[in-house]
C-alpha cells in the first residue's frame, strides 16, 4: 500500500470534513457559574477601566501586563477542542492545562481560565444538583453525545497561586450522562431546553469538606468530536443548608426602538436580605449604560443604534455566598426602520501570520453553519497585520454572497457598510429579516508543510505487547491507527523514547517531543500493552499505523 498517497488524501479529507462540512457550536456552564460565566459572560474586559467590576476577582485575568484589556476573554464561549476529552486517559497523555484542555482557540496553550487566581466561587451542597449549559452561541442539539464531570480529591487544598493539575482531580468522573437527540427524553438526567438554548443536566455530587473544583465537558459525537471544557469553583455547605433563593426579572418589552429609559426590576426575586448585580450582553455595548446596577431596581439608559441587535439583561442575586441567576432578552431597533442587524464582532484571540486562512462563519436560528468565502482567504504578511486582516476579509465577503452578510462599520445613513483598517471596530451585519443569528471568524492556522514519516511494527510483537520503530525528522508526529483495529482509549501506552504524548481520539496518537537523535534513518521506540496488561487481539494485525509530521487539527 502507498502510505504516502493515502496520508495526503486522508488528511486532506479530514481537514475538509472538520472545517467545511461539520457544524460548530459554542457554550459555557451557566449554573453553577463556571469561570467563563463569571469572567466572560458577566464580567467583561472593558470593565477593567471602571472603578468596580461586576466580579472584581476577574480583574487579573482580563488585564495584560501593560494595563490593557485582554480581548481574548470575549471568546469565553469558544474553549473547545476536537478530541474525545479527558476520558480514561493516563495523566501523562493529557494536556498541561486543565480548564482549557489545550483549547484550539488559544493555540493549544493556556487560556485565561487556566490562570492561578482567587476565582469567584459558588455555594454548593452534595447530592442531586443541576448543571446548566448555555449553548445559545450555536445551538447544536442534534449531535450532542455526552456530558461528563470530574471533581477534585477530598484532600485537595485550593491555592490561588497555583494552577490546577490533573493530579488534583479524581481519576474517574462522578457523573457521565449520555444523550441522543433522536430520543431526547430517554435520559431523565439530561433535559434539552430548546426554547432557551440550554442543556440541563442532573448529577449526584459527592461530598467535600472544603473548597473544590469541578471540571466539566460537553461532548459532541464522532461527526465532529467537538468538545467544550469548563471549570466550576465551589465551596461546599452541607452542614448549613443553602438558602432557597431565586432571581426573577419583571418582564421587559420584547422590542425597544431608538433611545429609551428602561427600568430593570428584580424586586420579585425570592429570598431575604438579597444583594443584586445587573449586567448586559450585546454585540455592541456602547449604546447602553447601567446605573444602580447593585440595587434591586436598576436603570438602563439606551441610546439610538444604527443596526438592530439582541440585548441580554442578566441578574444575579445573592444571600451570603448563595447565588441565583436569570436573564431576559429584548431586541433593540433603530428609531428609523432598521435595515441591518449586528450578529458578530470581528476579533481573534491569536496573532495572525502569513499563510493563515480566514472565513466568516454564519450560524442560523437552527444551528446550521455557513462559511464565506467558499475558498478561505489566505493572508499575506501585509494582510495578516492586526489592523488589516478584517479589512482584507471584508473585501472578499462584502462583494456579494447569498446571505447579504457584510463586515465593516455602518454609516450614518443606516444603509452603507464599509470596512475600516482596525483590529476592533468592524462588526458583522446581516439584513434584519435574515435567519442568521450569530457569526464568528474561523481561522485556519498555517502549519508547517505536512510530510510523512514511517512507523514499523517491531519483531516480537504479539497479542500482549506491540512495539513500533518510528522514523521522523521533526515533531509533532501523528500516528493514525484507523486501519489497524486498535482502539487507543482501551490500551496502555509505553512512551519509550518519546514524551509529551496525547491520545486525540480512539484512532490518533499525537507525539509532541522526540530525542534529537531520532531521524528518518534512526528510529525511536514506542510500545503498547493490552488492557490491564492482558491480551488484545488487534495487536496481531500486521498493518502498521500510518505516520505523518504536522499538527492534526488546524485552528
Amino acid at each position: 500500500m502507498n502510505h504516502s498517497g493515502y496520508l495526503i488524501n486522508f488528511f486532506s479529507w479530514l481537514v475538509l470534513f472538520l472545517f467545511s462540512v461539520a457544524t460548530f457550536s459554542h457554550g459555557v456552564i451557566e449554573s453553577p457559574a463556571s469561570r467563563e460565566q463569571f469572567c466572560g459572560v458577566e464580567s467583561k474586559p472593558d470593565e477593567i477601566f471602571k472603578e468596580k467590576m461586576t466580579h472584581e476577582k476577574c480583574r487579573p485575568i482580563m488585564t495584560k501586563g501593560d494595563g490593557t484589556m485582554d480581548n481574548s476573554v470575549y471568546n469565553f464561549m469558544a474553549v473547545l477542542t476536537h478530541t474525545i476529552g479527558r476520558s480514561n486517559k493516563p495523566l501523562d497523555q493529557l494536556p498541561a492545562h486543565v480548564c482549557g484542555f489545550g483549547s484550539e482557540s488559544w493555540g493549544g496553550g493556556k487560556t485565561p481560565w487556566d490562570k492561578a487566581i482567587d476565582w469567584p466561587t459558588n455555594l454548593l451542597s452534595s447530592g442531586s444538583q443541576k448543571f446548566i449549559w448555555n449553548i445559545s452561541w450555536g445551538n447544536h442539539f442534534g449531535d450532542t453525545e455526552e456530558f461528563v464531570y470530574w471533581i477534585t480529591k477530598p484532600d485537595f487544598q485550593y491555592d490561588p497561586n497555583k494552577e490546577l493539575s490533573w493530579n488534583d482531580f479524581e481519576p474517574s468522573p462522578f457523573c457521565k450522562l449520555n444523550y441522543n437527540d433522536q430520543t431526547p427524553n430517554a435520559n431523565p438526567n439530561v433535559t434539552p431546553d430548546k426554547t432557551n438554548n440550554r442543556f440541563i443536566t442532573t448529577c449526584t455530587v459527592p461530598a467535600r469538606n472544603n473548597r473544590a473544583v469541578i471540571y466539566g465537558e460537553w461532548g459532541r459525537n464522532s461527526h465532529t468530536y467537538e468538545r467544550f471544557h469548563s471549570c466550576i469553583d465551589v465551596v461546599f455547605s452541607d452542614e448549613n443548608p443553602i438558602p432557597a433563593i431565586k432571581a426573577v426579572i419583571k418582564p421587559l418589552p420584547s422590542q425597544v426602538s431608538g433611545a429609551a429609559e428602561v427600568e430593570l426590576d428584580g424586586t420579585e426575586s425570592e429570598g431575604a436580605n438579597l444583594s443584586y448585580s445587573w449586567s448586559l450582553n450585546a454585540q455592541d455595548l456602547t449604546a447602553y449604560q447601567l446605573t444602580d446596577s447593585q440595587n434591586s431596581k436598576a436603570r438602563l439608559t439606551i441610546s439610538n443604534v444604527s443596526a438592530q441587535q439582541t440585548v441580554t439583561v442578566n441578574l444575579e442575586v445573592k444571600q451570603g455566598d448563595a447565588a441565583s441567576r436569570t436573564s431576559i432578552q429584548f431586541t433593540h431597533m433603530p428609531a428609523v426602520t432598521a435595515t441591518w442587524k449586528i450578529v458578530g464582532t470581528v476579533t481573534s484571540t491569536n496573532t495572525l501570520n502569513a499563510g493563515d486562512k480566514l472565513q466568516l462563519r454564519l450560524i442560523d436560528s437552527v444551528g446550521q453553519d455557513y462559511l464565506l468565502p467558499q475558498n478561505p482567504l489566505v493572508l499575506t504578511e501585509e494582510t495578516a497585520k492586526a489592523e488589516n486582516w478584517a479589512f482584507a476579509l471584508a473585501q472578499v465577503v462584502n462583494s456579494g454572497n447569498q446571505y447579504s452578510a457584510k463586515i465593516g462599520v455602518l454609516g450614518s445613513d443606516n444603509q452603507s457598510i464599509e470596512p475600516v483598517k482596525s483590529s476592533t471596530e468592524n462588526k458583522i451585519y446581516v439584513p434584519v429579516q435574515s435567519e442568521i443569528t450569530n457569526s464568528f471568524i474561523k481561522i485556519e492556522k498555517q502549519d508547517n508543510p505536512v510530510t510523512t514519516c514511517q512507523s514499523l511494527r517491531k519483531q516480537g510483537s504479539n497479542s500482549y505487547w506491540l512495539g513500533y520503530d518510528v522514523y521522523a525528522d521533526s515533531t509533532p508526529i501523528v500516528l493514525n491507527f484507523n486501519e489497524t483495529g486498535i482502539d487507543l482509549t482501551k490500551i496502555i501506552i509505553e512512551h519509550g523514547v518519546f514524551s509529551n504524548i496525547s491520545v486525540l481520539d480512539k484512532d490518533k496518537l499525537l507525539i509532541n517531543t522526540k530525542p534529537d537523535w531520532v531521524s528518518k534513518t534512526i528510529p525511536g521506540y514506542l510500545g503498547f500493552y493490552g488492557p490491564n496488561y492482558g491480551s488484545y487481539e488487534p495487536f496481531n494485525s500486521t498493518v502498521s499505523a500510518n505516520c505523518r509530521i504536522g499538527p492534526l487539527f488546524k485552528q
